[in-house]
């Protein structure tokens, strides 16, 4: 069994929310992944992330920054999360979270990967453990962390067998008032080295293309690796990347 490493994309400029005094990642926030603990404790947005991952039995893991994003590594310096051990990639703006994560290629290749977004805070924590663990028991290049949602057009839409087979994704549909979404992804190396290739055939810049989604290379993927998806039919996200969403966690 291969070593499994964590993955965090982090070097977004967060243009959604404006003028912020923090990087987007560690904005202080109230959400518990219990729905039933009403602490509400506040604490930086992406410590519910790596308690996440520790909980999947991540001791390490790879935070991919953008140049001059340095308030991140100083707060979880002072505050760390405990048991792992977060090492940092600095990078250029990128052209996308692809590109972003393909940036750790080097450090990753031959590891099973968890990945999550930093700004996006699940219920319940438990769906990292879940998509390790089904990845690790079955035989699944890529497993992807599915909820349900009511907002589709901001999400990356997920369609799949009664078995757990994805066999369809739509990156941001506009035509649809429900639907599940995948908010995080376990993956093998195949998958890694798939995404490596993808990139590195890919034209960036192109102005009658949109942005490429990770969503996107995921699909391509279907015709060529194992995807599956577990679904949890209670669980719930915020994206914190939005004004209003931000404002539903902000500590009062």
């Amino acid at each position: 069994m291969s070593k499994i490493i964590g993955l965090i994309p982090a070097a977004g400029n967060a243009r959604r929310l404006g003028e912020i005094a923090l990087s987007k990642e560690i904005l202080p926030v109230a959400f518990e992944s219990d729905p039933n603990d009403r602490r509400r404790k506040a604490r930086p947005a992406c410590h519910h992330l790596l308690e996440g991952m520790v909980d999947a039995g991540v001791n390490k893991a790879l935070m991919v920054l953008r140049t001059g994003k340095w308030d991140i590594p100083a707060s979880l310096s002072r505050d760390p999360v405990a048991g792992i051990e977060l090492s940092f990639v600095v990078i250029e703006e990128t052209a996308g979270v692809p590109w972003t994560l393909d940036h750790a290629y080097s450090f990753i290749m031959g590891s099973d990967v968890v990945m999550g977004f930093p700004d996006i805070l699940i219920r319940p924590r438990t769906l990292y453990r879940d998509i390790v663990d089904r990845l690790r028991s079955g035989t699944s290049d890529v497993v992807l962390g599915v909820v349900p949602t009511d907002r589709p057009e901001k999400v990356d839409v997920v369609e799949m067998t009664d078995d757990g087979r994805v066999v369809r994704i739509r990156p941001k549909p506009k035509n649809l008032s429900s639907a599940k979404a995948w908010i995080a992804a376990a993956w093998r190396p195949s998958f890694t080295d798939y995404m490596h290739d993808f990139l590195a055939n890919h034209s960036v810049g192109l102005a009658t293309r949109r942005e490429l989604y990770l969503g996107d290379i995921v699909a391509a993927s279907l015709d060529h690796l194992r995807v599956s998806a577990v679904q949890c039919d209670e669980g719930m996200f915020i994206d914190i990347g939005t004004p209003g969403d931000l404002a539903r966690v902000s500590p009062a």
